[in-house]
């Protein structure tokens, strides 16, 4: 899975179902940036929703969480990674970003890399 999404407020997007394989290990990431200076808002983030089916359909709470205190104002990559347990089927990546681009969205068993 990789994409971008570059709206005022993006709340969710991209919203790409990922099938996932439990015991398996998966990274993920994206490159993001404050629009502006001044609309460098706190409180954003980039995070994992687990489904327990294969469609992302059930949803199963504790996905993992990675803060993003404040929006830089350049280019910087935000990663991760996360070891899917047991009776997870299913994963989106939930990107909680206000009034910032973000490109090259990634969520792969291979590297952490777009």
């Amino acid at each position: 899975m990789h994409g971008n999404d570059t709206p005022q407020n993006t709340g969710g997007p991209p919203y790409q179902c990922i099938v996932v394989k439990p015991g398996t290990t998966y990274y993920y990431g994206a490159v993001f940036k404050a629009s502006s200076p001044d609309t460098a808002l706190t409180d954003q983030a980039l995070s994992i929703l687990y489904y327990t089916d294969a469609n992302c359909k059930t949803y199963l709470t504790g996905g993992p969480y990675t803060q993003i205190a404040t929006p830089p104002v350049t280019w910087t990559p935000i990663a991760s990674s996360v070891l899917i347990p047991a009776g997870v089927g299913s994963v989106q990546i939930l990107l909680d970003i206000d009034e910032a681009d973000l490109d090259q969205v990634y969520f792969n068993p291979i590297s952490a890399s777009f």
